[in-house]
């Protein structure tokens, strides 16, 4: 792909880029020259002509994202820019609000913002689609002006000077990064029409979470690649700069969790850094959830629920260490919610999930 220079000369590209401190232009330059494949996603066409789908999923595929849980300095402040930035509603079935929180719907995945004193931004970007990328730059640009703080970090038009086709967007509270593009022509249909939103009634701007990227060390890639192979049966593929487990329900959700490598110049020590936040992950089918309880039980990395505790009905266990599976050296400390289809708030219907258990048996 492209490079982020390479992007500033297209013939028809137009930047608009707003002083931001070092640290904010660093991560708007990492989502550009990592993401720029998106930037093109949906293809050209597809916000007038009717779309037809993602195609074949990836063999080895998670089943979906459920949800992200995201640190907050200020849980209203994070509020308003899910709500009036974003258009996101709470989801469909909540599955019980606790106190300090906030719910938000991206398709058959939730954000969870949850409000901490010394919360910490996200260490990646998230990757969404919207109903209307113009509606959302207007108001990304009221709420802006009426909180005198930075939220449109770039905007970028490639195919006409007044429509823009990409928005990297800052969460005000905590700084938490957004990748902006619109969906496909039909694709709220398809959510509708499988469950994920109401078929009458305004829909919501923002409509699904495409990708969820976490920023790694150079040296990580492998080992990361291995372990969400070996542990959780996913593909974990190696990708250009870094890693990548794929996700997929039905015909109308295909996620990515994608480990992005920072610059070579990255210490060493950030292999292992706590990171702020956590991944509900749920996996195609209970026999594949059993046995990546078993294989991470058996590394003794499972930190809930304690093996004395676990029956046979367990539909859920935790993890916060991604190990290298060789020598069980630390990677990436991030906790890992995973889960069963069977379980009770899986986003995926009932039906939908036999089938994906079947098709990959």
């Amino acid at each position: 792909p492209p490079s982020l220079c390479q992007l500033s000369q297209h013939p028809i590209a137009r930047w608009t880029c707003l002083s931001v401190s070092s640290v904010a232009m660093g991560a708007v330059t990492s989502v550009l020259t990592d993401g720029v494949s998106k930037l093109l996603m949906p293809a050209d066409g597809s916000y007038t002509k009717d779309w037809y789908g993602f195609g074949p999923a990836t063999p080895n595929s998670l089943l979906v994202v459920g949800h992200v849980r995201l640190e907050v300095a200020d849980l209203g402040l994070a509020g308003r820019f899910f709500a009036e930035a974003l258009g996101a509603v709470p989801p469909k079935s909540p599955g019980g609000d606790v106190e300090g929180e906030i719910c938000f719907a991206a398709g058959a995945s939730t954000f969870v913002l949850a409000a901490a004193a010394e919360a910490k931004a996200w260490p990646g970007q998230f990757y969404v689609w919207v109903t209307d990328i113009q509606a959302a730059r207007t108001a990304c640009g009221v709420l802006q002006t009426e909180l005198g703080q930075l939220v449109v970090l770039q905007e970028l038009c490639l195919k006409r000077e007044d429509r823009v086709d990409v928005l990297v967007l800052r969460e005000p509270s905590t700084g938490h990064v957004f990748m902006v593009n619109q969906a496909p022509k039909g694709y709220d249909k398809m959510l509708a029409a499988a469950g994920f939103l109401e078929e009458a009634g305004a829909r919501p701007n923002l409509l699904t979470l495409m990708d969820v990227q976490v920023n790694i060390p150079p040296t990580a890639s492998a080992g990361l690649t291995a372990f969400y192979r070996i542990f959780l049966g996913a593909s974990g593929r190696r990708a250009e700069g870094g890693c990548k487990v794929d996700f997929s329900a039905g015909e109308s959700i295909r996620q990515a969790l994608t480990f992005k490598e920072e610059d070579d110049d990255t210490e060493e020590s950030k292999l292992g850094e706590a990171t702020a936040g956590s991944l509900c992950l749920y996996l195609p089918s209970h026999d594949k959830f059993t046995q990546a309880y078993n294989k991470c039980l058996k590394a003794d990395i499972v930190t809930s629920p304690p093996s004395s505790e676990a029956q046979g009905d367990l539909l859920e266990f935790r993890f916060r260490r991604c190990i290298v599976p060789a020598s069980g050296d630390l990677l990436l400390n991030l906790e890992h919610i995973i889960r069963s289809p069977l379980h009770s708030e899986c986003p995926i219907p009932n039906e939908v999930a036999a089938s994906e258990a079947l098709r990959r048996a």
